[in-house]
């Protein structure tokens, strides 16, 4: 910086000498200072510093990245560009925005090549930025796959599958909230997906945040509900699922129909037993009355011992013995047919 007479002379100049300048001059009555003159420098865009550059994002997560640039002049136009091991590739231009300095990408990695760098370069009339803005995109996968199991009274257990790590240590996290007041109950960690938590009060639901991370960033959160049980029972297994009330309605149609069938049997048999009845004592008085009638009938000879003499009780026995012995049946096995028999036998060999 060199002054000479009223002038300065400012030799390579750079952003950070951009300002108001004024001149004093001193005697031995006062100062005197001049008007302000403002040094306007212009220069290529740099990245502006204490950005955020580490991102860490679950795949098929979207990353919104910013690129804050310092330049003058300010009309810029931004690239982007994509760096992994194995490639580099331009973002289009509808993937970001841009609002004066500053632009912001939207990134989604879908598989593990979609981890690496993100690169930003602005441009200005007097150049392109030399050094790119870069900001590291590092995988944070959240938990999924998250069960609810072993609750009780006054605990639950959760169990989660781990996403991809991206070889880099990875941790795990629950947050247990009540679901009224929205009061941190519990906050566990640990290095495998998988909690208990204990002395939590009986029958009451909670809110249950899940989450993996790692030394650069943490991922986004998986969402649970669950409660305690009312009583000290012990439920082992996942939570059952609602009762199917449609289920519940064909069990008692079907039973309702069981018992209309076994009543329609129960009145088939009694009516079947009436009339089996019916006409077994139909055929008993018709016997009987044909009993009657032959003992009743006039033209038949009853069968009365008193009125013969020796001679035909002989003749009769023998006639019955004989007539008995042609049917092989006995007089103590079956005596009123064979009475009836006896005496029609009797009729026939007189009438002979």
């Amino acid at each position: 910086m060199l002054v000479s007479n009223q002038s300065l002379v400012l030799q390579r100049v750079t952003r950070m000498q951009a300002g108001l300048y004024t001149c004093v001059g001193s005697n031995q009555e006062g100062d005197g200072e001049s008007s302000p003159l403002y040094l306007d420098v212009k220069f290529v865009p740099v990245c502006r510093p204490g950005q955020e550059t580490t991102y860490g994002v679950g795949r098929k997560e979207a990353a919104m990245v910013t690129c804050e640039i310092e330049a003058n002049p300010t009309d810029l136009n931004f690239i982007w560009k994509f760096n992994n091991t194995s490639r580099m590739t331009n973002l289009l231009p509808e993937n970001f925005t841009v609002e004066g300095t500053r632009s912001v990408a939207k990134f989604i990695p879908m598989t593990e090549m979609d981890y690496g760098s993100l690169s930003c370069w602005a441009k200005n009339e007097l150049g392109m930025q030399h050094e790119p803005c870069v900001y590291h995109i590092i995988p944070a996968d959240a938990v999924f796959n998250c069960t609810i199991m072993n609750q009780t009274s006054d605990a639950l257990s959760v169990t989660c599958d781990s996403g991809f790590d991206g070889g880099l240590t990875q941790e795990f996290g629950m947050e247990v909230y009540d679901v009224l007041t929205q009061e941190l109950i519990r906050n566990s960690t640990g290095s495998e997906p998988i909690f208990t938590v204990t002395g939590l009060a009986s029958g009451f639901e909670y809110d249950i945040k899940l989450y993996a991370y790692n030394a650069k960033g943490k991922s986004h959160l998986t969402y649970k509900q669950a409660s305690t049980l009312k009583s000290p029972q012990k439920h082992t297994g996942i939570t059952p699922p609602e009762l199917d009330f449609r289920s519940l309605i064909g069990v008692f149609v079907g039973a309702g129909v069981s018992l209309i069938l076994l009543v329609c049997i129960a009145l088939v048999i009694k009516i079947r037993c009436r009339s089996s009845n019916k006409t077994k004592k139909e055929i008993n008085k018709q016997n009987s009355n044909s009993i009657d009638s032959v003992e009743k009938d006039p033209d038949i000879i009853p069968h009365n011992e008193e009125y013969l003499d020796e001679d035909e009780k002989a003749f009769e026995r023998l006639n019955t013995s004989t007539r008995y012995y042609g049917v092989q049946c006995t007089r103590d096995n079956y005596t009123l047919p064979k009475r009836v028999l006896t005496e029609r036998n009797l009729v026939t060999d007189f009438s002979l």
